[in-house]
């Protein structure tokens, strides 16, 4: 199906649809669940033109970034269409394959990490955190049966881990020194 007007005054009343004609109020869980979904796949392409404004030498990862942003339209398909799972086993295996690869390569961790050390960390922060927000939402949908797919919860949470090691690679590469949380208790 291709769009071939966006402006269909459909959602004027408040409702829209999904992809199989169900039409539901736009403060429905899954409607809000989706949202988050693409907002997070916003929050990934300011994160990748950082990385080309920087000219970070991290080109595998805008790569992997780019394979992200598409799956994340692809969960938004899978959500908006009831029995359809877009998110599976294989899809958790590359996501942990893509983390491992750049996580060997950090120093270990004595202590929690701030987020700011630099602008491409500070954008992979926000990426994990509105990963988490998504993910914590899919529980709640999932709690209401509008959602099912295990695969994709478990996929959501390895995705956020990757965020947060995608941002300690951006301060590393920078050869800037990451902001360790001073505990004071």
């Amino acid at each position: 199906m291709r769009i071939s007007k966006v402006t269909t005054r459909q959602g004027d009343s408040g409702n829209t649809t999904l992809a199989q004609g169900e039409r539901l109020s736009k403060d429905d869980p899954l409607i809000h669940l989706i949202g988050e979904v693409d907002e997070l796949n916003s929050f990934v392409g300011m994160l990748l033109c950082q990385m080309k404004a920087e000219k970070t030498e991290l080109i595998a990862e805008a790569e992997n970034l780019l394979a992200i942003q598409q799956k994340l339209f692809d969960l938004g398909a899978e959500f908006s269409l009831p029995g359809h799972n877009a998110i599976d086993e294989q899809d958790l295996l590359e996501l942990e394959s893509m983390a491992e690869k750049i996580n060997v390569t950090l120093p270990p961790l004595k202590e929690f990490v701030l987020p700011g050390s630099d602008t491409l960390n500070a954008w992979a922060h926000i990426c994990r955190t509105v990963c988490r927000r998504v993910e914590r939402n899919y529980v709640f949908c999932q709690k209401q049966s509008l959602v099912s797919n295990p695969c994709t919860l478990k996929w959501l949470n390895r995705l956020s881990d990757y965020f947060f090691i995608l941002s300690r690679c951006f301060s590393i590469s920078a050869q800037e020194s990451e902001i360790m949380w001073q505990n004071k208790g």
